[in-house]
């Protein structure tokens, strides 16, 4: 894996430079506090990491995954990154997140309904992975999703608007930036801001 992954930078490259003006578009508008920590659950490669750090270039970047091959590839690919880190998490463990909130919380991709579209113990999982998620942001902190189907969107729409989190929905979107330079595009944006009590 590490020769395809030094092999293959501009991959990287590519995928910072779309995410970049993702975020930079959605998320840079919404988050009116530079944030201090940014946590990605199912990280995956970690593509996402310097993209974020562009924007918020103060922040604390945390990548997890249940995946630890996905962990090791990550580390390699953001050897550049001094402001982020990767670790072996399973984000269903509400203790994974730790004890300390989260200014931003990214979930991209978060394949909740796989191949067949129906509840599954897939889609339960990850309804207790968003709660958790909820559940960990910072009072007028944001959840940036991504998704790369209308299905998909539409359950990630259901499980904010059931939580028992206060939420605010305040970016849907088709994205814009959404380019056929890799395996996964994210299509839909979607950003949810955790309400603060009054």
């Amino acid at each position: 894996m590490e020769s395809t992954i030094e092999a293959r930078p501009n991959v990287r490259n590519n995928y910072r430079s779309e995410l970049g003006e993702t975020f930079n578009y959605f998320l840079k508008n919404e988050v009116k506090n530079q944030p201090n920590r940014i946590l990605s659950v199912g990280c995956m490669f970690g593509y996402e990491a310097g993209a974020l750090l562009n924007v918020f270039p103060t922040a604390e970047y945390i990548g997890i995954d249940i995946d630890e091959n996905y962990i090791r590839a990550a580390k390699a690919i953001n050897n550049d990154l001094s402001k982020a880190e990767f670790h072996f998490g399973d984000a269903r463990k509400k203790e994974t997140f730790g004890e300390n909130p989260w200014d931003i919380i990214v979930i991209r991709h978060p394949q909740i309904l796989g191949t067949i579209i129906k509840e599954s113990n897939l889609a339960k999982d990850w309804q207790v992975i968003f709660k958790n998620s909820m559940s960990s942001l910072k009072p007028g902190g944001s959840m940036f999703i991504s998704t790369s189907s209308k299905q998909e969107r539409d359950r990630v729409i259901k499980y904010i608007n059931s939580s028992e989190d206060k939420m605010i929905i305040t970016v849907n979107s088709e994205n814009e930036f959404s380019k056929s330079i890799g395996t996964f595009q994210d299509d839909f944006v979607i950003i949810s801001q955790k309400l603060i009590n009054k």
